[in-house]
């Protein structure tokens, strides 16, 4: 009985979803009723005068009531039609014809349902019936009407309301009523509430102690100030949540001296009201606050000086910046800190200098935060301290090289290309680095002066910032950089400057334009420097200049050509790889051969799996040292075929593999047992038998269990 219910209410739900969204199975659903349509605000008007509508509600609510907790779609789109602006009068009708519905010999979902849509719609026509059912014995409908008439924006329902929390007798429900009245937020109510607030009864007590902070004014302090001493812990909470909610209250109707009253009463009060209170001082406190607020700074607690800060960025003083930069300077390290986000925070012009000075001070956690604050703060004058804490260690030179590359403004890129030149190699070297972050254009050519410069480490990063900064426009000139290069190390630098630069230009054949011109006239380092760098770009010409250096008898040539075919970004050497792999003569030059094969094997493709694994296998069959056997296990771990777990299954057995055939073995049963379970499950017991690491083992056990457990139908 239970499943054939639960198929049932799940048939219904999938038919309300059809319905709602418009669809309709003439063969299934009963037709719509066309009057039911036009009232929903489809064809043509079902009425025109009240008293029409009134009787056309009527007649078709009856109908509409059939099934309350289940199809409410075509009432609410009549409630929502009805409802719309400028047609109060189908509003009023409809809302009299529920109100008249809404009768003791209704049941209680249809009640219920009936409310639920007063709630919306409903004024002074539903009031008598609404108010009614708050005396209902079922309290589903009470706590419809009470919702109903809190909604209501009529003085009638607050009425109604006000009388029935009056008459109520069941404290629980009293308290209910209490929280509806005070939904309405009439300051008229705060009689009510503060004679609620009397009770005994935390049921009552607590919400009208709340509500009464919702609307009342500052007579209503001394009530909320005495019931924090009395009743239940609970409710002494909620009174000191309600002193404080009214003191918030009170700023908003411009009684501040009544609300800082409250608010310094909590002042060296528990946690959880003291930081309410320190912001709500810092919001409406009188100029003698902002001295205690700074006294606050210095407190133990770091969430009140976090708070004193929130609340002294409220206030923007000039007397009190005054103060702050008079404590400042005779602060010591622990306050330093605090007071110098507190002056920040006032938005005063010394605050610029307050940083800087702090951020050449003795101490490293000032400083740190100094160095933060510029990236907000600072300008062009701040550069010259940045730079000198970013030649220098830790996390000073993290912050340092963080706010440089955050700070904006041309004049700081002016401020540091003017440095590039000029300074100590450190500092030189941060601004190097920092046009580079920052990607200045205006820095390009200081960048190519610093990269000729007599000092290893300018040079180094003015190449790395030129691949940032330079573009396409600039490649002869970063080309001519490399080929005057002395030192192998400067010449791999411009190389790499040369490849990111080249790399701008989405045209192969034109960004290995330049790169082929100079190959032609180069010899020696600058030649086989040039081979890699077209490696790493691609392109058909650069693989033809490769291919011909490969062939090459001159054995320096040849390994140009050979290294530079294992930067290749792409598939398409593949085949010569391998080759390469199998018969080159030098041994380093094979194995750099096979793990470049291995590599471009591995990249995303398009390519089948099966095909994917013969490659693979080749490469097994080349590799000469269990490095390269590693490498592939690792590629075939990846694949989701059980044709690679054939290939690694032998693997298991060697004790110099075992680890990553394990590895692979896992990963590929995981992703392609329900291909091959027979193959899988050897495979896992083995890996038991074999492995050396319990989470191996694991793995291995948990695959199985999952293996081996029913498979679930769906529903």
């Amino acid at each position: 009985m239970m499943i054939e219910l639960m198929n049932r209410l799940r048939i219904a739900a999938i038919g309300a979803a059809f319905l709602f969204a418009g669809c309709s199975f003439a063969a299934d659903a009963p037709p719509i009723d066309p009057i039911v349509k036009a009232l929903g605000g489809e064809g043509t008007p079902a009425a025109k005068s009240a008293a029409e509508f009134e009787a056309t509600y009527a007649k078709v609510l009856p109908s509409l009531l059939t099934k309350p907790e289940s199809d409410d779609i075509a009432l609410q789109k009549i409630c929502f039609h009805a409802s719309r602006p400028g047609a109060e009068i189908e509003r009023a009708a409809l809302s009299k014809v529920l109100a008249s519905t809404l009768t003791a010999n209704a049941s209680v979902p249809v009640k219920v349902h009936l409310l639920r849509h007063i709630q919306r719609i409903g004024r002074e026509e539903t009031i008598s019936a609404v108010a009614a059912a708050l005396n209902d014995k079922d309290a589903l409908v009470r706590d419809a009407a009470c919702r109903a008439l809190s909604s209501n924006p009529t003085a009638s329902a607050a009425d109604a309301l006000r009388t029935a929390i009056e008459s109520a007798d069941d404290a629980t429900w009293k308290g209910a009523l209490i929280i509806a009245l005070a939904h309405r937020r009439n300051s008229a109510d705060a009689a009510v509430f503060a004679k609620a607030a009397a009770s005994t009864d935390d049921a009552v007590r607590m919400p009208a102690l709340i509500a009464l902070a919702h609307v009342g004014d500052a007579s209503a302090a001394p009530v909320l100030a005495a019931a924090r001493d009395i009743g239940s812990d609970a409710a002494k909470a909620a009174a000191n949540d309600a002193y404080l909610l009214l003191a918030d209250r009170l700023i908003t109707l411009d009684q501040r001296p009544a609300a800082v009253k409250i608010y310094r009463e909590y002042l060296f009060s528990p946690q959880r009201y003291r930081y309410a209170a320190i912001i709500g001082i810092g919001i409406a406190g009188s100029d003698e606050d902002g001295a205690k607020l700074l006294n606050v700074l210095a407190d133990i607690d770091p969430q009140a000086r976090g708070a004193a800060l929130q609340a002294l960025g409220h206030r923007h003083d000039p007397a009190l910046a005054n103060e702050i930069v008079g404590r400042l300077a005779k602060a010591d390290a622990s306050a330093k800190p605090w007071l110098l986000r507190a002056l920040a925070g006032q938005n005063d012009k010394r605050a610029k200098k307050a940083i800087l000075e702090a951020a050449s001070d003795a101490d490293e956690t000032l400083r740190i935060l100094a160095l933060t604050m510029l990236a907000r703060l600072g300008d062009a004058s701040a550069v010259p301290a940045l730079l000198k804490s970013a030649a220098a260690k830790g996390e000073e030179q993290v912050a340092a090289r963080n706010t440089l590359e955050m700070l904006a403004g041309k004049a700081v890129d002016d401020a540091l290309i003017e440095r590039i030149a000029a300074g100590p190699v450190p500092q030189r070297t941060e601004a190097i680095r920092a046009v580079g972050a920052r990607r200045t254009p205006a820095a390009v050519a200081p960048l190519f002066t610093a990269a000729s410069d007599a000092d290893f480490a300018i040079r180094g990063e003015a190449f790395k910032s030129l691949a940032l900064v330079a573009d396409f426009d600039a490649l002869p000139r970063a080309l001519a950089l490399l080929v005057e290069a002395k030192e192998d190390v400067d010449r791999d630098q411009a190389a790499k400057a040369v490849v990111a630069i080249a790399r701008k230009n989405d045209n192969a054949d034109a960004r290995i334009a330049p790169l082929l011109a100079e190959f032609e006239r180069a010899e020696g380092a600058v030649k086989a420097t040039l081979l890699n760098a077209m490696g790493q770009l691609g392109g058909d010409k650069a693989l033809a200049a490769i291919r011909d250096a490969v062939k090459s008898t001159d054995e320096k040539t040849h390994e140009a050509g050979v290294r530079a075919l294992t930067a290749w970004p792409d598939t398409t050497p593949l085949d010569q790889l391998l080759m390469l792999a199998k018969e080159e003569k030098s041994n380093t030059l094979a194995i750099l051969s096979l793990r470049a094969y291995v590599r471009l094997v591995g990249l995303p493709s398009k390519r089948p799996a099966p095909e994917t694994v013969k490659l693979y296998q080749d490469a097994l069959a080349a590799a000469k040292r269990n490095d390269e056997k590693k490498m592939v296990l690792g590629g075939l771990g990846e694949l989701k075929d059980a044709k690679a777990l054939e290939v690694v299954v032998p693997f298991l057995s060697d004790e110099a593999l075992v680890s990553e055939a394990c590895a692979a073995a896992l990963k590929i049963a995981k992703e392609s047992w329900l291909t091959n379970k027979d193959l899988a499950k050897t495979s896992l017991n083995k890996v038991l038998e074999v492995s050396k690491t319990e989470t191996q083992k694991k793995a291995a056990k948990d695959l199985l269990t999952k293996m081996d457990a029913p498979v679930k139908k769906p529903a």
